[in-house]
């Protein structure tokens, strides 16, 4: 009965995301909260290979057909951790592209072993020891070392005005009144004014964000030259797009760390001033080398929203 369950294409779709769903349960919800093997690489690959060992099952295995159902049952997990208010649209979106690559892989790799099985009959003791084999694949993610890599993202815009007008408005600035570009209407957290406690070195410096505030204390203060300050509190880094208004996600809490930041003023010919901007942080997410590609999108779109606006206001 199994046998014919899971050879109807149905069944293959319904188990393998079955499968994946109680990975990221495992690695998410009850245990170590880690974003990394388990959930973006080991599930995707679990379902595309689940698929294509499910399509030889009773017949020819076949490419079109595997793939076919690797998809779908993509796009059944992505429905599924929404409707269980796991996960939100925008980062559904996001994992999509790295999750395609590991269930196309499985796919593959699933496909040469349904060839090599059809003369065997072992189906059913295979997929028993894939699903076994995940417990296994998430407990050795979670006693891997939580340490994040650092990033750098530098940015730089020319003012018209000197160093010495553009200075106050870097300290602190008034709010961002030019409309949001699309990626901050996504959820993406995105600054809107910032607030100086104190002058000098040791003082409190708060940047709003649209999801709350990011504490600062400044240890540079050179006026006209040079503001840097360490992050001492982040805020989540987004709210969740969901048809069940504002959930929570693990990620959303301590998965990117801003540490710190900089400005530097370099004053220019006629009376210009090149304004850099640089900042640094963590993220705890991985492939950290895919991630990063999205988190170097939002740093630097960050960036160009707050240049922008102490352009502005130096120039007016």
């Amino acid at each position: 009965m199994l046998t014919r369950m899971i050879g109807n294409r149905a069944g293959a779709v319904l188990l393998s995301s079955v499968i994946c769903l109680i990975m990221v349960w495992l690695a998410v919800i009850v245990g170590a909260g880690r974003y990394s093997l388990g959930v973006f690489e080991a599930a995707p690959f679990a379902v595309g290979f689940t698929c294509a060992l499910c399509s030889g099952i009773g017949r020819e295995p076949k490419w079109g057909r595997a793939i076919a159902d690797t998809l779908i049952s993509l796009f059944v997990i992505a429905l599924a951790l929404i409707a269980i208010k796991i996960e939100g649209l925008m980062c559904i979106l996001m994992a999509t592209p790295i999750a395609i690559g590991f269930a196309l892989a499985g796919t593959a790799f699933g496909l040469v072993i349904a060839r090599r099985m059809r003369s065997g009959g072992h189906t059913t003791a295979m997929l028993s020891a894939i699903v076994l084999l995940q417990p296994g694949i998430i407990g050795l993610d979670a006693a891997r070392s939580a340490d994040a890599p650092m990033f750098r993202v530098h940015s730089t815009i020319v003012v018209d005005a000197p160093p010495r007008t553009v200075w106050p408005n870097i300290a602190a600035f008034p709010d961002i009144t030019t409309d949001r570009e699309w990626l901050f209407r996504t959820g993406i957290a995105y600054p809107v004014r910032t607030v100086i406690h104190g002058e000098g070195v040791g003082a409190t410096r708060e940047c709003v964000l649209s999801t709350g505030s990011v504490v600062e204390r400044v240890d540079r203060w050179e006026p006209g030259r040079s503001l840097r300050f360490q992050v001492l509190w982040n805020p989540a880094a987004m709210r969740e797009l969901s048809p069940w208004g504002d959930i929570h996600p693990k990620h959303l809490d301590g998965y990117y760390v801003s540490r710190q930041g900089e400005f530097t003023l370099t004053p220019l010919s006629g009376g210009r001033t090149l304004l850099e901007g640089t900042s640094w942080y963590q993220h705890h997410l991985e492939p950290a080398a895919y991630w990063r590609l999205w988190s170097d999108l939002v740093v630097r779109r960050i960036h160009r929203r707050v240049l922008l606006h102490i352009k502005e206001l130096s120039e007016r």
